[in-house]
């Protein structure tokens, strides 16, 4: 009897398991990619044929109605205002996209009044025939890249004043692709004023002068439109002024040819009392009992001349904003004359110069200590808060000093008030201590 044998075979072993396993993996994924772009590509051939239908109404359209329509509506029907004629049943919708890419996910119709075309916007997947991916517009002449409608944004801006809240003033856009984004693309606003990426233009102006700008608004698919812009910031002396270092304002006001701070100045880092200044890269000043609200209540800080001065004699400015500087001596008898001729009336210009709380009580009637509620009629609104001898306080609700920017004999040059004082009196230190340990109110005046 023949035997037959039977050769056994082998199973798979576990590395050919997974290259098969592999193999099958990557043929459904070319499977899926395969299937995916040609439903993308059935999408887009429809997008296409819509926009060919669509186009062929339109043109049908404006032969018998003598223009486009002002709207279409996709789902709608396209009728005829005037002749009642159904130029097609129903507008298509466009397909739903198989992915974030388009921004357009709607056929957008626009009529251009002006010009008496029209606009319709869509989206292609991807690259089709003639036609790259992206944003297309289909117009009477046929179908280009980008949006039909030309970016651009409407809004004028109006002249502004110091210290008034301006606006705020809202750019409209149009045409383009949403979302937009604003900027300043050259110049410089008003200081004191910003542009946010949605085109509100806020704030408050903080300086004087004529701003020339160019505002840019770019929409989501890099349209850029541009547009310049001239405004101006006006300030007239009895306006706040605001130190745009700080954000403190100060009020002011006109005397004669002359305009004054009638706050003391307040800037700068609180340092105690028992150290000097220094000529270093910050602001410095003393308060009352080394209390920074006594630097609000006491109508400013006190600095010592040279940091008043801001270690620099070669001017007056000293540590005044912009365009303010230290009062000359020449300049603080000038102002004094315009006091005694305008407001003292009966009294001395001491009373005229006081404010009208602070000062120790004096029994004499031209004092400013002697019913204080008859002071200040200049509105200088001078406060007695005294001043940093050496390493203490002194003087504080009998004196007021202000600095001059002005040196007499090498020594420092002052104004000086006192509760039983008939007149505010410019002086000159009996020595170099007025400039080296003394520190006083600092008022400012207008550059002329």
């Amino acid at each position: 009897m023949k035997k037959v044998f039977y050769q056994k075979q082998s199973a798979f072993t576990l590395i050919e398991l997974l290259i098969t396993i592999f193999v099958i993996g990557i043929i459904i994924s070319l499977s899926t990619i395969y299937f995916s772009q040609v439903k993308k590509n059935n999408r887009d051939y429809k997008r296409l044929s819509d926009i060919s239908e669509i186009q062929v109404a339109l043109e049908n359209y404006k032969f018998f109605e003598g223009r486009y329509p002002e709207s279409i509506s996709s789902s709608t029907s396209l009728i005829g205002s005037t002749t009642g004629i159904t130029f097609l049943e129903k507008i298509p919708v466009s397909p739903e996209y198989g992915n974030d890419d388009c921004l357009i996910t709607s056929y957008n119709y626009s009529y251009d009044e002006d010009n008496k075309i029209y606009g319709l916007n869509f989206c292609l997947e991807g690259k089709i025939e003639n036609y790259t991916s992206g944003i297309k517009c289909s117009y009477p002449g046929g179908i280009k890249d980008g949006s039909c409608q030309a970016l651009a944004f409407s809004g004028s801006l109006a002249n502004g004043e110091v210290g008034v809240a301006y606006g705020p003033y809202t750019f409209t856009t149009s045409g383009g692709l949403a979302p937009y984004s604003f900027s300043v693309s050259s110049g410089t606003l008003p200081t004191g004023l910003s542009l946010n990426s949605s085109g509100v233009l806020s704030g408050t102006p903080t300086a004087a002068g004529n701003y020339t700008f160019n505002i840019q608004v770019t929409d989501s698919i890099s349209n850029v439109f541009f547009k310049d812009f001239d405004v101006l910031i006006t300030w007239d002396c009895g306006d706040f002024l605001v130190d745009v270092r700080d954000g403190k304002s100060y009020a002011t006001k006109q005397y004669g040819s002359q305009c004054w701070m009638i706050q003391g100045l307040n800037i700068g880092t609180m340092k105690n009392v028992t150290n000097d200044q220094l000529n270093n890269s910050e602001i410095e000043k003393f308060c009352f009992n080394n209390n920074e609200s006594y630097c609000s209540s006491d109508g400013g800080g006190l600095y010592q001349w040279k940091e008043a001065m801001n270690y620099d004699t070669s001017n007056s400015q000293g540590i005044c904003p912009d365009g303010w500087h230290i009062p000359l001596t020449s300049e603080f008898n000038t102002f004094l004359s315009y006091v005694s001729s305008n407001y003292s009336g009966d009294f001395h210009n001491g009373k005229a110069l006081a404010g009208n709380s602070g000062w120790n009580y004096y029994h004499i009637s031209y004092a400013p200590g002697y019913n204080q509620t008859t002071n200040n009629s200049s509105m200088f609104n001078l406060y007695p808060a005294g001043q940093r001898s050496y390493t203490a306080f002194d003087n504080r609700g009998a004196m007021s000093f202000l600095w001059s920017s002005s040196i007499g004999d090498g020594k420092g040059c002052y104004l000086i008030l006192g509760s039983s004082s008939q007149d505010g009196k410019m002086k000159t230190a009996l020595n170099n201590s007025s400039i080296d340990y003394w520190a006083f109110l600092v008022r400012c005046i207008k550059n002329p």
